[in-house]
């Protein structure tokens, strides 16, 4: 690794989605986007769901569309847990609005508490998965 670089994992329950040295990293913090450079102090964060944005060490981008989770920088080394990580290149636009449509129909209905927030999840994820879509694509990210 190089000495501009650290080490990054991004990992979702299911499966590790990336794993290698990174030059840069923006990601969806709880109180907003926040940057990490090689070096960065330590720091451990909730994430929201939105776009993850990672410049690897050979200067490629990579972007994800990340569900809500947590980064942790030690060491010059960040992991990252997200409840789901998706290429944004590789986002079914069409998919990610029905899913977003079926959340928004299902928060009118009688609901618990429990079932409110999960649905508040999920219409956040779609949302944070239509605005990647569209922002990368050029079109409008509403």
């Amino acid at each position: 690794m190089a000495e501009s670089s650290f080490q990054l994992e991004v990992m979702t329950p299911s499966a590790p989605i990336f794993s290698g040295a990174a030059r840069s990293l923006v990601a969806p913090g709880a109180e907003g986007y926040l940057g990490v450079l090689p070096h960065h102090a330590p720091l451990l964060t909730a994430l929201r769901p939105g776009e993850l944005k990672v410049v690897t060490a050979e200067g490629e981008t990579v972007w994800l569309a990340v569900g809500g989770g947590f980064l942790e920088v030690v060491q010059n080394q960040v992991v990252i847990l997200v409840d789901s990580a998706e290429s944004i290149p590789e986002i079914d636009l069409g998919r990610a609005e029905q899913a977003a449509e079926r959340a928004r129909a299902a928060l009118n209905q009688s609901l618990s508490d429990v079932e409110r927030e999960q649905l508040r999840q999920a219409l956040a994820r779609a949302e944070a998965r239509i605005k990647a879509a569209r922002r990368l694509r050029g079109g409008d990210a509403g």
